[in-house]
This record gives C-alpha cells, sequence and structure tokens, in this order.
C-alpha cells in the first residue's frame, strides 16, 4: 500500500541478485522520484542503499507481434525491474543459473525439483517446523545434517564446473557433479567428473532463410555427421561472452545450418534457433562463413555491428544487445584404416657364376676370356 503522495513507494518482491524491489514511482512528489534509474532499474538515494523499481515508459515499434506497420507505433511499456541487466554480483550466487543456463534458479515446472542444481540450498533446515515435501518424504530440518542420500554412491563436489559456475556442495547417483566439477566420494578419494562428449543427440529446431555460400544444401544427408554450436553476444553478457568456440567432435566443418546475429534466438542446449520478425539481425558475413568450411574447429568474435571484424550487412551496429548463434554440420567421421600388412620381402637369388663358353682351337691361341664377377646382389 502507498502511504501517502509523497512517501516512498512500498516493498514489493526481493529480487535474485540480493536487492530489494520497490513499486513503481506514482507522483513527483514520491521521495526519491527525482532520481533516474541505471540502466538495470535501480538507484541510491537517502537512507537507501541500491534497489530497484519498477518503470513505465514510453516506446515506439514499427512492428506489432511480427506484423509490419505504416511508420511507427507509440506505446507504454510496464517494465519490471531488473531490466537490462543484474546490479549484484551475481558470480557469487551459487547456481544462479538453472542446468541448462537457459534461465535463473526460479521455476521448477520444467524439469522438477529433483533436477535443480540448487536443491541443497533449497532443503529445509535449523529446526523449521512448516515445510511442503513429497508424500513419503521427511526433511531433515537439523542443522548440519542434510537427509542422507538413499543411493549407495555419494559424496560432495568441489571446484567451478566447465562453464566456470560453482559446484553444488553434494551429489549422488541421480544428482552427478556437473562437468569439470570434482567429486569427492564417500570414501575420500577424489574423482575428477569427466566431462562428457557431445553426441548428435541434440535436436534444433531452425528456422531461417540465409542461402550464402557456407550453408548446407538443402536436402543435405545427416547421416553419419553431428551438429556443432556456437553462441557469443555483444556486449558480453551474463550467460556469453564475445567469443564463441564452434569444434567438430569428429570430422570438420562442412557446412552451416544456421548462421546470424543481431536480435536471433536459440540456444545450444536446444531452444529453437529463429530470426526476429522485426527484421533487426544480419545473416553471418560470408567470408566468415566460408573461412570455417573445412576446420575442425573455428572462434567466431562478435563485436559492435562486426563478426569476426567483417562488418555485418545490413548493419548490427548500435544494437543494445546483439547476439550471435551458429549451428555447423560437420562431416562424417572416417573409419579408422586397417595397417596394411607388411609385405614379405621376396628374396633376391644369388646369381650363378656363368658357364664359360670353351673357345674353338686355333692356330694362335687367344687370350684367355676373363670369368665375369658375379653381380652383387641388390
Amino acid at each position: 500500500d502507498y502511504g501517502s503522495s509523497t512517501e516512498h513507494p512500498p516493498l514489493i518482491a526481493f529480487s535474485l541478485d540480493g536487492f530489494w524491489v520497490y513499486g513503481r514511482h506514482t507522483a513527483s512528489t514520491q521521495e526519491g522520484q527525482t532520481e533516474a534509474l541505471d540502466a538495470c532499474g535501480g538507484h541510491t538515494h537517502g537512507s537507501y542503499g541500491y534497489h530497484y523499481h519498477p518503470e513505465v515508459r514510453t516506446e515506439t515499434t514499427s512492428t506489432l507481434d511480427g506484423a509490419s506497420v505504416s511508420g511507427t507505433v507509440t506505446y507504454t511499456a510496464y517494465l519490471g525491474s531488473p531490466m537490462e541487466c543484474w546490479a549484484g554480483d551475481i558470480g557469487q550466487v551459487p547456481n544462479f543459473w538453472n542446468s541448462a543456463e537457459s534461465q535463473v534458479n526460479y521455476d521448477s515446472t520444467k524439469s522438477g525439483l529433483a533436477s535443480r542444481n540448487d536443491l541443497e540450498q533449497l532443503k529445509p533446515c535449523c529446526g523449521m517446523e512448516e515445510y511442503y515435501a513429497a508424500p513419503g518424504i521427511t526433511p531433515s530440518t537439523v542443522a548440519g545434517a542434510p537427509t542422507p542420500s538413499p543411493s549407495s554412491t555419494s559424496g560432495t563436489c568441489s571446484g567451478t564446473d566447465d562453464k566456470g559456475k560453482t559446484c553444488p556442495p553434494d551429489y549422488d547417483e541421480s544428482r552427478p557433479c556437473p562437468p569439470g566439477c570434482t567429486s569427492h566420494p564417500s570414501d575420500g578419494s577424489p574423482t575428477p567428473t569427466p566431462t562428457p562428449t557431445p553426441t548428435p543427440s541434440v535436436s534444433y529446431t531452425i528456422t531461417t532463410s540465409n542461402e550464402l555460400s557456407y550453408m548446407c544444401p538443402s536436402g543435405t544427408s545427416t547421416s553419419g555427421r553431428v551438429l556443432a554450436c556456437a553462441q557469443a553476444e555483444y556486449p558480453a553478457g551474463t550467460n556469453q561472452g564475445t567469443e564463441g568456440t564452434l569444434s567438430c567432435t569428429s570430422g570438420n566443418i562442412e557446412c552451416f545450418v544456421f548462421a546470424s546475429v543481431g536480435k536471433v534466438g536459440g540456444s545450444c542446449s536446444g531452444d529453437p534457433f529463429l530470426e526476429d520478425p522485426s527484421n533487426e539481425w544480419a545473416y553471418m558475413p560470408e567470408s566468415v562463413g566460408t573461412s570455417c568450411v573445412g576446420q575442425s574447429s573455428c572462434v567466431f568474435t562478435v563485436g559492435d555491428g562486426v563478426v569476426n571484424s567483417v562488418a555485418t550487412s545490413p548493419s548490427t551496429a548500435g544494437y543494445t544487445v546483439s547476439k550471435f548463434k551458429a549451428v555447423a554440420m560437420c562431416t562424417a567421421s572416417s573409419p579408422t584404416p586397417s595397417p596394411s600388412p607388411t609385405p614379405t620381402p621376396t628374396p633376391t637369388p644369388t646369381p650363378s657364376p656363368p658357364t664359360p663358353t670353351p673357345s674353338p682351337p686355333t692356330p694362335t691361341p687367344s687370350p684367355p676370356t676373363p670369368t665375369p664377377s658375379p653381380p652383387t646382389p641388390t
């Protein structure tokens, strides 16, 4: 509830990066209304530390739900906070993102509670008397005594995973340490968790009309091939930096099935790849794509309107966020040839000395014909 036209808006939420969220300002006389909000949607003033506010803005667009309009349309945008960034150091928040890094850890409807990588942080503790639990489950509420895992294989995780995230505190058969973490079985011997080799199991849904020379021809067979994926964004974001590497696990890059930059969607974890209907995107420059074909891996660096220092066309310069997504098909791996048997050398026969032909007798004896020496064996 708003107390008056001069009081600061009330507390309405807690942001996942730790800052408080207050209601939006509804009058110019409210405390803090004259202090502009930053890009994340927050500010500091008076006795209040840094905090967020929702904001109402007047925006314009040339498309409505993907349909083009004549000129531009002005509309009122109701924005929640944080808006375009996190003001808090989310790198210090364990398991801030879900396992697929597609969203923050707040929604258990997609994969269920048991598969959350922050499950340990959600367990009740410290004498709690009220909690929700599945039928037949009685969680431990004693500090320092988590519910024992029914699994025969369990232990703790340490370090950071292969994406640079802090590893969860423990693991069991149903919830192993993420790739890159070091698992410590209950017997105390550390065992690095092997990073699984990517397989062609990810099925991508792709929508594009790109027909540049580096693209796969229509009807290209995927038999015996794997897909490789890379993504980056400019400016560097929380999930991706400005550089992405596309690497074939076998074979070399044969052609691309998606390669766009700007306002594009999709993720290497399987989310659909598509270009925004507003047309604020461009295909990967042709020279960049063709230089990757035939290589086992390729590095892409995204800048303001450029990919690997080559300008995009149409230009993507000036975009608030420019995302780069590329999926390539790798050549079929060649079977390892069986070693050819070493040929048995043919023995070189030792030549016999030629039999001398007797010369007919003549009154004057001819000098004797020398016997040729046996040829030196090769």
